[in-house]
Formats: structure tokens, sequence, C-alpha cells
């Protein structure tokens, strides 16, 4: 019996309405990327009697459905492409346009993650969103990466793949993860190689620099006015340094420094400020035997309290037996360590001039003198495990200088920058040479650290004798706060204060909180002896003692608070011993 068209009038009435649907399904593995084939109809059967209205709103409400569905189709087809089907399997289900063909895969393209069909409990059909793997895990997973159909539905597996690997799985989230991070670290490596490779084809470049501002308020007794003058108090920059520094091609290193707060005596004892050099140096490493080599303008290697940086020694100024200190010379010089850093050692050859002047010194004709100095440290006790809380330092230093002109003075001020000259030998005269040693020893014990040295000076005279000059100083100091004083093994010298906590002052919400630094107190006694009448040398005696109060604000910044008891005789041992009281303080930065 035939049966009557679609929405026929001839159709039977009273019979009520009859739908036969044609089950939909996703095309599975290898059926091709059109949502419904063309063997696929929807046939629907309405009751007759109903009038062409009726199904006129249900042909309307069709093809909106269809609206709705093919642009649910593209957006999904936005997050994932489907698996396409080869044509050999169904070429009669494959029109030769297509026009519900989703979009090719991309490498660019970032693979969807995959969608659970089974559970559509979730919001929008997404699955189960309290699964252990998350909303868009995939239950049912296949081997070829596909999705179980939905049970009793009629719909095949539907596959969501890799966009840049067709047929493959579908990578998990902590692989694409760790794919991203390989090729980040491979861009970051890329980049890093190509600045080192910048970096080795030209010398590097810091700016480094520092400044000490000292005010000082002297005290003088009756005999001290006498033979020093009415000495006046007073501020002035004691340091005021710039320069660069580098390396090229990891093993040249070079140093350019200039003071512009430099001083010298000028006549009546009067401070005269210029531009000086300070170090000025090229340097050559990693070499055989040698280690390392420095040519130019620096310290000669001499003396603990000397070659340790003016920003980190303890008291304002040196020692008052740093006047046998030869300081900076130009030369050049060979230095290392050994048995693993538990010594350094260092020689050179320098111009043999003893005063310290605003210019360095030069070599000016073929007469000019020469010095060789030397100086070896050790280690016999040095705790690793707290990185030189406690340690134990030894060392000793020489030095034999050629003098040309034959002329030789030792002088020194009260341990202040703008203090007199206390002791002063004058020229000495008809010097052919001198000899100097030096002994050194520090102690380290957490807050607590002791430091000693020892100088004795040899100055032959023609036709009268040798004069034996000699000097020393110790101090103890002690860190409040807990912290100690940093030791660099490389150089045999003390290094940069850091603080547990530094200074700061800040107001939160459960009151004002503060950061103290570091707090050091100290004491020094030095003394030093430039008489020896028997050669004709009466330069005078002086002990002095000082107190020291230190506040580290941070590693690059403190403020330091001295009081210093200078007792002498007058230059020429004639005038009883002389009292001069000192107050100073100063405050300093540097980078």
């Amino acid at each position: 019996m035939k049966k009557p068209p679609l929405g026929s009038r001839n159709a039977k009435r009273g019979t009520g309405p009859v739908a036969a649907v044609a089950t939909p399904r996703f095309p599975a593995a290898g059926e091709g990327n059109r949502l419904f084939p063309r063997n696929q109809r929807v046939l629907i059967l309405l009751s007759t009697g109903r009038t062409h209205m009726h199904g006129r709103y249900f042909l309307w409400f069709a093809v909106g459905a269809a609206m709705v569905g093919l642009f649910g189709a593209g957006a999904y087809a936005q997050q994932g492409v489907w698996e396409p089907m080869p044509p050999e399997e169904n070429s009669s289900m494959l029109p030769e346009e297509n026009p519900y063909t989703l979009p090719e895969a991309r490498p660019d393209v970032r693979a969807p993650a995959p969608i659970d069909l089974q559970q559509p409990s979730g919001p929008e059909g997404m699955g189960d969103v309290s699964s252990p793997e998350g909303p868009t895990s995939m239950s049912g997973m296949e081997g070829s990466g596909g999705a179980s159909g939905v049970e009793g539905s009629g719909i095949p597996p539907a596959r969501l793949i890799a966009a840049d690997k067709p047929g493959a799985p579908a990578p998990s989230a902590e692989d694409r993860l760790k794919k991203l991070e390989e090729e980040l670290q491979k861009l970051k490596d890329k980049k890093e190689a190509a600045a080192q490779k910048k970096a080795a084809g030209a010398p590097t470049v810091k700016v480094n620099g520092r400044l000490f501002l000292d005010w000082a308020m002297f005290g003088q007794g009756a005999a001290s006015r006498a033979n020093y003058g009415d000495v006046q108090d007073g501020v002035a920059f004691r340091t005021a340094r710039i320069g660069v520094s580098g390396e090229a091609f990891h093993v040249i290193d070079y140093k350019i420094e200039m003071d512009f707060a430099d001083t010298d005596q000028g006549n009546g004892g009067k401070l005269i400020q210029s531009t000086a050099f300070k170090d000025v140096y090229i340097g050559i490493n990693e070499l055989p035997l040698l280690g390392h080599v420095r040519m130019g303008h620096f310290k000669e290697p001499f003396s603990l309290e000397e070659l340790t940086s003016g920003r980190f020694i303890t008291f304002m100024e040196r020692a008052v037996p740093s006047a046998f200190v030869p300081a900076r010379k130009i030369g050049v010089m060979a230095f290392d360590t050994y048995l693993d850093e538990r010594g350094t050692w260092a020689i050179g050859a320098f111009t043999s001039e003893l005063e310290n002047g605003s210019e360095p010194p030069l070599w000016r004709d073929d007469d000019g003198g020469g010095a060789m100095t030397a100086r070896v440290t050790f280690l016999p006790w040095y705790d690793e495990a707290s990185d030189g809380r406690g340690l134990l330092h030894t060392g000793l230093a020489y030095s034999y200088r050629n003098i040309a002109d034959g002329n030789v003075r030792f002088q020194s001020r009260n341990e202040s920058f703008l203090g007199p000259t206390i002791v002063d030998t004058g020229q000495i005269t008809g010097v052919p040479e001198v000899q100097m040693l030096g002994v050194e020893g520090a102690w380290v014990y957490g807050p607590l650290s002791v430091q000693a040295e020892y100088f004795n000076v040899w100055v032959p005279r023609s036709r009268i004798g040798t004069a034996y000059l000699n000097g020393a100083y110790v101090y103890v100091s002690y860190f409040l706060t807990g912290e100690h004083r940093p030791y660099d093994r490389k150089k045999g010298v003390f290094d940069r204060v850091r603080p547990f906590t530094n200074f700061f002052r800040v107001r939160a919400s459960d009151g004002v909180q503060t950061g103290w630094g570091a707090w050091e107190v100290a004491y020094r006694y030095s003394c030093i002896d430039l008489v020896d009448l028997g050669a004709g040398v009466n330069g005078g005696i002086a002990d002095d003692h000082t107190l020291g109060l230190n506040w580290y604000l941070n590693p690059y910044t403190r403020l330091m608070f001295n009081y210093v008891l200078a007792k002498s005789t007058d230059r020429y041992g004639i005038d009883p011993i002389t009292d001069m009281s000192t107050f100073q303080i100063r405050a300093q930065i540097d980078f």
C-alpha cells in the first residue's frame, strides 16, 4: 500500500501522530566529516487533519534548529578537528564538495582537550566536572584516541586528535606543558648564548665609587699648641672617588679609579686637595705557574691593614705605623692562592719612592731606583662550615728598596684625616737602600675579632750607621648584633661586613617596624718609634688609643664614630710628652 506523502491531506485522520526518525550519529573514524550523510533522512510524519499552517510552523522550527546546530558545529570545530575519512572506505557518502567540511588541521592550532561524551550531566554536556581529571576528561579512551559512543543512541564514537599530528592521540596537558617549557628553554639558551658571545667580544664596564665625609673636633693642651699650633676643627671629604672596572675575554681585567679629594701636606702642614690616580692597572689571569699578573699603579703587597680596603677597615684611619707602608706605586706583580685557598702569595717589582704624593711616581732617568716587595699569608684554621666565622690568619711581608736619590722620609698623623702630623723624621739623607719587614696576624671567633701587626725598618746611612725604626698596633672588635668580619681568601684580607638585617623603619598595621643594621665596638692601641739617635734620626715617638663605634646601615653604608687620644713627643724629642684628643665622625657610602 502506497504511503501518502509527508504532511498530505490524504493521510488518515484520527490515527494520531506517528514519527519515524532516523537516528542521527557522529561519523566514526574513517566515515568522513559530514555531520548528516546523504543516506540519512529525517522523516517526520504529522497527523493528517492538521492545516498546512502546522506543517509550516514545524518547517520554520526545523530550519531554526538546523541553523543552531550548524552554528554549534562551527564553534565546536574551532576547538578541534574531525578525523577525515579516507575516500576509498565510503566514497558513496562523500560528495564532490562537502559544505560541512570542518577546517583543516593547522600546526599553529593547539589541540583541544578531549570532551567526555558519556558524561552529559556536566555543564552543557562537557562531562562530569567533579571528575579527577577535570571537566575535559574523556571516559572510555580507546587506543586510537577516540571516545566510546553513547549507549543506545546509535551515535558512533568521535575522536579529537592533535592538530599538528593527524591520526595521533591527543597529548595530555602535562605533555603539552613540558613541550612548551622545552621550547621556552631553547629560546632562553639561544639568547644567553648570543649575549655571552657578544660580551666575549668586548670588555665589560662596571662603574664604581665611594664617598667619605669627615667631621673632626680637637682638644689640645698648652704643650700640644706649642708643638702643633692651634689645630682647627673642620669638615672635609676624605675620599671622593669614581672609577670603572671590568674584564675582557675572561682572562683580562682592568681598573681606572680617580680620587677628587686626594690630599697632601703643603707648607705649614695645611692640607691641599687635588685629583690623583688611585688604582689604574691592567691584569692578565689564568697564567700557568704565575696565576695572575697585574701591571700599573696599585698597592704593593705589604700589610694586612693597608691591603684591606678603606671601605672595610674597622677604624676611620689606619694606625700610626702605616707610615712605613709603601702603599701604591707603579709596578708589575704576580699573585695567586695555594692549598685550596688556604694561603696567598704575591711578589712584585715597583718604583722605590716611599712618599705617597698626589701623582703616581715616574721613572725619570736611568738611575731611577726600584723595589721588590713580597707577601705570603696562611690560614692555620678556617671554619668552612660557618663560612669563616672562625679563622686564624698569619702573614709575612718583606720589601727591599733601592733609593735612587739617597733620601727617605717617614711621617704620620694622629689617626685623624684632619689632624696634624705628630711624628716626622724629615729627610734622612745618605740612604742607599731600605729594608722593611712586616708580621701580621688576625683571629676571628664569631662576633669577636683581634688583629695585630708589627713593622721593622732598617735605614742604613753612609758613614753614620743604620737606623732601626719600628711600630706596631693591636685592636679588638666585637659585633653587638652578632655579625662577623668576612675574610677574602683569594686576597688574604678582610672583606665587606653584611648586617643580618639592614636598617629600615616603616609603619605597618601592627605598629612601626624597624631594622637596626649591624653595630660594632672596637678599641685599638698603636705606637711608632722614629728615633735612633745613634744614626742621627729623631722623628718622634707616638702612642695612640682609639675607641670606635660603627653602625652598618647596610653592606654599602655606615656611620663611624672615633675618639682618639694621641700622646707623643715633639719631632725633635726635646719637649715633654703632649696630649691631643680627637672626636670625629664619618658618613660613608660606596657602590
